[in-house]
């Protein structure tokens, strides 16, 4: 397992900060905004275990573990009032793949439960209009004006960490403009 990649900013501990995720088991993206601006963003990594003496349920019931581990840290340091985030809408190539999808949305959700934080989530799509404008944006699209509006210099250098801090960036793009809970947090 990796412990969460990303930079963040020396800030004091803040109130009535706002989680945003891609969510996703191997890469779960994710980034901190206060007052509309990113404060902190990274990329939760789970890495099966490459041994052959490890069950495959033993390896996922890790991987679990420390992303809700990780979720947790992440909403008790910086005092998170909400969490808001893209889920992903079916559609994967494979059993495993869906299988893992349900598995990382149902550990978000059990982590917001259990700390009694409020969530709203949105589609892919609703991330890709938010963000760009049009349906059949793509990843690049997403990214590059994810970097515009945002002109974060937290933002990695690493494309393959920065498409999912986007995506969750996206989403709460979506989440502002058509969702509640941001609204009503923020009036």
């Amino acid at each position: 397992m990796k412990r969460t990649e990303g930079k963040a900013l020396q800030l004091q501990q803040t109130a009535n900060a706002i989680l945003t995720l891609d969510v996703g088991l191997a890469n779960c993206g994710y980034a901190v905004l206060r007052n509309d601006e990113v404060v902190a963003c990274g990329v939760i990594r789970t890495k099966r275990s490459l041994k052959k003496t490890v069950r495959v349920a033993d390896d996922s019931a890790s991987r679990a573990a420390s992303m809700a581990r990780e979720l947790r840290d992440i909403i008790i340091n910086y005092k998170i009032r909400a969490i808001v985030g893209e889920l992903p809408s079916g559609g994967a190539r494979s059993a495993r793949a869906m299988g893992q999808m349900s598995a990382a949305t149902a550990i978000v959700a059990s982590v917001a439960s259990i700390l009694d934080i409020p969530t709203e989530y949105c589609t892919p799509t609703d991330c890709k209009l938010a963000a760009c404008g049009f349906r059949s944006a793509s990843k690049d699209d997403v990214m590059l004006a994810i970097r515009e509006r945002f002109n974060e210099e937290l933002f990695p250098d690493s494309k393959a960490q920065f498409e999912h801090i986007a995506d969750a960036l996206a989403a709460y793009l979506a989440l502002r403009h058509d969702g509640s809970l941001i609204k009503l947090l923020t009036n």
